[in-house]
C-alpha cells in the first residue's frame, strides 16, 4: 500500500517516469527484506553433530568432549546482500572456545556475490585467528555451487569444500584425533552394538542388521 501511494504522488506531480522508477525501486527493497527475513543463521554444537564413523569406545569418549569445541552453522534462505552482514556480525563474535566451524551451505536458496564473498572473507577471519573453517553441502559440479565458486567462492580452498555436514565432521574428528597423536592408538576393533551406530536401537534391532 505504501508502495502505492508514493508511486501515485509522484504521478500526480506530473512525472510519470520518475514515478515509474520509484515504483520499482521500491518493489526491490520490499523484496529484499521479505527474502531477508526468512533467511536464518542457526548455530549448533559440534558435540551435537557427529560424523558417522566408528571410533573405538575411548576414542569415542574423547571425541564427545573434544567436539564441544567445533561450531556448525546451518545456512538457510537467501545469502546475499541484504543476509551478508548478518553473518560476519555472527562469526566476528564466535568466542575464543571455538576450534572448528563447518558452514553448512545445504540450505541455501542463492548467492549472489555479495553472499559468496562474504561466506569467503569468513572463513578468512576464522582461519587467521587460528579456527579451521569448512564449507558443507556444497559440490562445485552443481550449477548452484559452480555459479557461487565464480562468484567469489574460489577464494576457499576446495579442499575446505564438503558435500555434506558428516564428511565434515569426520574431517574435524581425524584432525583432532590427529592432534592427540595417531602413532599412540592401537587399532582396535569395535563390535557394531557398541558403535554410536548402534545408539537408540534395541538388541532386536542389532539382531537383524548383523
Amino acid at each position: 500500500l505504501a508502495i502505492v501511494v508514493i508511486v501515485a504522488a509522484t504521478m500526480v506531480l506530473g512525472n510519470v517516469a520518475a514515478a515509474v522508477a520509484v515504483g520499482a525501486v521500491l518493489a526491490v527493497v520490499q523484496l529484499a527484506r521479505g527474502v531477508a527475513d526468512r533467511t536464518r543463521f542457526e548455530w549448533i554444537t559440534g558435540d551435537a553433530v557427529r560424523s558417522v564413523c566408528v571410533w573405538p569406545p575411548r576414542d569415542e569418549a574423547f571425541l564427545a568432549d573434544a567436539m564441544g569445541a567445533t561450531r556448525v552453522v546451518r545456512l538457510r534462505g537467501a545469502l546475499f546482500f541484504a543476509t551478508a552482514d548478518a553473518l560476519a556480525d555472527q562469526v566476528d563474535a564466535v568466542g575464543r572456545d571455538v576450534r572448528f566451524v563447518i558452514f553448512d551451505c545445504a540450505g541455501v536458496s542463492v548467492f549472489d556475490a555479495t553472499g559468496a564473498r562474504m561466506l569467503a572473507a569468513c572463513v578468512h577471519r576464522l582461519q587467521a585467528r587460528g579456527i579451521r573453517a569448512v564449507l558443507a553441502g556444497l559440490d562445485p559440479l552443481t550449477a548452484r555451487d559452480a555459479a557461487a565458486r565464480t562468484l567469489g567462492l574460489h577464494a576457499v580452498d576446495l579442499r575446505d569444500w564438503y558435500l555434506n555436514v558428516d564428511e565434515a565432521a569426520e574431517a574435524i574428528e581425524l584432525a583432532i584425533m590427529n592432534e592427540r597423536g595417531p602413532a599412540d592408538r592401537i587399532p582396535e576393533h569395535v563390535a557394531f552394538q557398541r558403535s554410536a551406530l548402534a545408539t537408540g536401537l534395541s538388541p532386536a534391532d542389532v539382531d537383524r542388521l548383523l
